[in-house]
């Protein structure tokens, strides 16, 4: 079904009129577009959505591809779920990107739901808890071996993440992975100076900081018999 709305704005012609046009006939053109589209009501219909992409002109229009990009992506379901062919409106293209973007977000979600992480968990927060957790063990880990254990598997979860075959297959992964990389690096420097200790799948577990406070440093004597230096 197609709205009234709808059907006014794609009367008025299509595409959106460019930026560089300053002429009357397009000043004017884009005063009529700018009220009919701002009339449709969201969430528009998949049928209506697949009409409206065909709107979209080469450039942002003083904002109103933006405008009616987030009318578009209202519809019930995404309008574009395939790599565009090459070539293909820049503003298609966005809709592609967006698409993926929107796919790394729920796939991490489901991954924090089914690893026990908090539902509101984002990819950001995860690794600035993660950048959190090297922090304090630079500066000398304050906590039990117990809850060292528990702070250190958000790295786990995160590797989980990023092997993760949906994951792999989105755009956001190359961010992602570089922001993991740095704060590794750091742990890595501070394991380097450290001690070997038995288990851990990972990297990170296989090793302890050579620093840390006197709770931890009493938790690995008795446990891996390693003499931690006490900050």
């Amino acid at each position: 079904m197609i709205s009234d709305q709808v059907r006014e704005f794609l009367r008025l012609g299509h595409p959106l009129p460019p930026q560089d046009d300053d002429s009357e006939e397009g000043d004017e053109a884009f005063e009529e577009m700018t009220e009919a589209l701002h009339a449709i009501e969201k969430p528009v219909t998949n049928e209506e959505a697949t009409l409206l992409m065909e709107c979209f002109g080469d450039d942002e229009c003083f904002g109103l591809a933006w405008t009616l990009l987030h009318i578009v992506e209202s519809a019930p379901l995404p309008p574009v779920t395939s790599p565009p062919p090459d070539g293909s409106n820049v503003w298609i293209s966005r809709l592609w990107l967006r698409y993926q973007n929107s796919m790394f977000l729920e796939r991490f979600r489901e991954l924090a739901g089914d690893l026990g992480r908090p539902p509101e968990l984002t990819p950001h927060r995860a690794i600035e808890e993660w950048s959190e957790f090297v922090d304090d063990c630079a500066e000398g880990y304050e906590g039990t071996l117990f809850e060292y254990g528990d702070d250190i598997s958000i790295r786990s979860f995160l590797q989980r993440v990023i092997d993760d075959p949906v994951i792999r297959e989105v755009p956001e992964l190359a961010w992602f992975k570089k922001d993991i990389q740095a704060v590794d690096d750091k742990f890595a420097g501070l394991l380097s100076r450290g001690f070997e200790v038995p288990g851990g799948r990972g990297w990170w577990e296989r090793r302890i900081p050579r620093v840390a406070g006197r709770e931890m440093a009493e938790n690995v004597k008795d446990h891996y018999g390693h003499d931690v230096e006490v900050i």
